[in-house]
């Protein structure tokens, strides 16, 4: 009986994970505010996260994890957090809705209510729960790597701040706490199988169409005995992340060979190689919308001063977007880029003509000529790139 007082079939928070070129911007600044290089090991820092951007975060990371919305409100020492989680394997729309109230004491949360649906749940039990769980998780490496880092939190309204000791030696090891062993091992096999191939003269210039055939038949021969969503997203990281000239450093912090620098092209053009790889690792590792709002917002900084906005590179973004999107989006459409790609495809199958797209635009011409991102015209454009993707014949329908 508790149980079905903390469902309902209704959401309490609607699902909102959408991320705009804003947002991406936002998160910049705040990065480029603490910048490693910049600062001193041993050190304190604060960094401060406002609402809106906390409950960004936290649409998120509901969105990443399953379906879901949330509602972050703070004020002077207190935090209320209202979430609608969907709940999976059950035939009809279910969801749990929390209400959460969290104080600060003495730089550390502590919960004052908690609700579950309709069901309140006292607050000493609430408390308790968090605290069997903390308890638990103290025991893993992960959690004590992170509470050496993160020192106090502090609620002011509308925004959270957090003070943490810079520690370069730990956070190499932090980071790899986010790729389990298991990934850790695919990722390094596609990173072999790169460099095999660029041993033998193989996937160091030319068409990245070609370069994906060999990658793609290693893929389908590994995923006969494995997951190719698993295989497919590790290939699109491992090249994402080659592309993008980070290395695997990014991926599984080792010390391995890099492969020869990117010179790869669509489009006889490296950038919209470069574009297009990126995309579609973030697309298969992470989230379309984040590798949309990406793509958006390098083409707006571009335009303030760099090389100019460009729709070419947001057709690229968007292509390598749907890519990734479709090669990990089940298993039986994994298979399908696995069996098209290893057979070997011209660069019209992946990614359709984008050289005769608008590119360069300073911000003063792209505002003549477009207004700004989201009006009539520009989204006219957009839809002219969307249009061109979907006649692709590794996309139609899809």
């Amino acid at each position: 009986m508790l149980i079905w007082l903390a469902l309902s079939s209704k959401p309490a928070v609607p699902e909102s994970a959408n991320l705009s070129h804003l947002d991406i911007a936002r998160a910049e600044a705040i990065l480029r505010q603490n910048n490693p290089r910049y600062l001193v090991p041993g050190t304190l820092h604060s960094i401060t996260i406002n609402q809106q951007d906390l409950s960004l975060a936290a649409n998120y990371l509901l969105h990443r994890t399953g379906h879901g919305g949330a509602r972050i409100d703070i004020t002077e020492n207190a935090m209320q957090v209202e979430s609608s989680i969907k709940l999976p394997a059950i035939p009809i729309p279910t969801y749990l809705n929390v209400w959460l109230a969290v104080e600060e004491s003495e730089g550390q949360p502590e919960i004052t209510k908690l609700k579950l649906g309709s069901l309140t749940v006292p607050t000493f039990m609430a408390n308790l729960i968090v605290h069997e769980l903390l308890t638990s998780t103290k025991q893993t490496r992960e959690y004590q790597l992170a509470h050496s880092v993160i020192q106090q939190f502090n609620l002011q309204p509308d925004r959270l701040n957090m003070t943490y000791q810079w520690r370069p030696d730990q956070l190499g090891e932090l980071s790899r706490h986010f790729i389990s062993g298991a990934d850790s091992t695919i990722l390094l096999a596609y990173h072999a199988h790169l460099m095999a191939l660029q041993s033998t003269g193989t996937a160091m210039s030319g068409s990245a169409a070609n370069m994906m055939k060999p990658m793609f038949k290693f893929a389908q021969a590994r995923s006969i005995m494995g997951d190719p969503i698993a295989e497919n997203r590790a290939l699109l990281l491992v090249l994402g992340a080659w592309a993008s000239g980070h290395g695997m450093s990014t991926l599984v912090p080792t010390e391995i060979r890099h492969p020869w620098r990117f010179s790869l092209t669509l489009e006889q053009r490296i950038d919209f190689a470069q574009h297009f790889l990126t995309s579609a690792a973030i697309a298969a590792g992470a989230d379309i919308s984040l590798s949309n709002a990406v793509g958006v917002y390098k083409e707006v900084s571009d335009s303030k001063g760099g090389s100019g906005f460009s729709f070419t590179d947001i057709a690229a973004d968007r292509a390598g977007t749907r890519f990734g999107e479709l090669a990990t989006a089940s298993p039986e459409n994994a298979r399908r880029v696995q069996k098209l790609l290893s057979e070997g495809v011209q660069e019209k199958v992946i990614i359709p003509r984008v050289g005769d797209l608008p590119e360069s635009m300073p911000e003063n011409v792209f505002k003549q000529r477009f207004g700004d991102v989201g009006s009539a015209i520009y989204l006219s454009q957009m839809a002219v790139i969307e249009k061109r993707i979907a006649d692709c014949k590794l996309y139609k329908g899809n």
